[in-house]
């Protein structure tokens, strides 16, 4: 005789029991992914970024002026005292540059720093770099000076 009843088979519903398992893996799998994803920082682009969009003429103009200066901007960071130098070309300037010094850091917008260029007698800039966090940095300068605009940009790899 041929039995085809459902006990015969193994159990009847199991498989059933196992498409709904499958699907729940699936699921909240799925929504632990969401999760993850909705928690990571998404703060790599700046606040202002179509102001900055705008300005990026000038910031092009501002860099190839910088780069066509005899001297250029020389800085260096110097671990005996702490400091980073930031040295303006001597007599390049009839007035003192005015701008800012902006200390990025690439993942984490928290603790960029931002001062205004103030230079000593020598034409140095110098700037504590104490409280920075170890990791890598961007110096950006961006100073104006005899009616033109300059910019430079370098990293700095601070501790580690």
């Amino acid at each position: 005789m041929n039995d085809t009843t459902p006990a015969a088979h193994g159990g009847g519903r199991s498989w059933a029991w196992g498409v709904t398992a499958a699907y729940l893996i699936f699921a909240g799998l799925t929504l632990t992914m969401v999760a993850i994803a909705v928690s990571q920082r998404t703060d790599l682009v700046s606040a202002d970024y179509y102001q900055r969009e705008i300005d990026y003429q000038q910031h092009i103009e501002g860099r190839a002026r910088s780069q066509a200066l005899p001297a250029g901007v020389a800085w260096s960071f110097r671990h005996e005292d702490g400091d980073l130098v930031l040295r303006f070309p001597p007599g390049h300037f009839a007035d003192a540059p005015q701008g800012q010094v902006h200390l990025y850091r690439p993942d984490n917008a928290s603790l960029d720093r931002h001062y205004t260029i103030a230079l000593d007698g020598f034409g140095d800039q110098r700037i504590p770099l104490a409280e920075l966090a170890t990791g890598r940095w961007q110096v950006r300068i961006e100073w104006r000076a005899g009616g033109e605009q300059y910019y430079s940009e370098r990293d700095l790899q601070v501790g580690t």
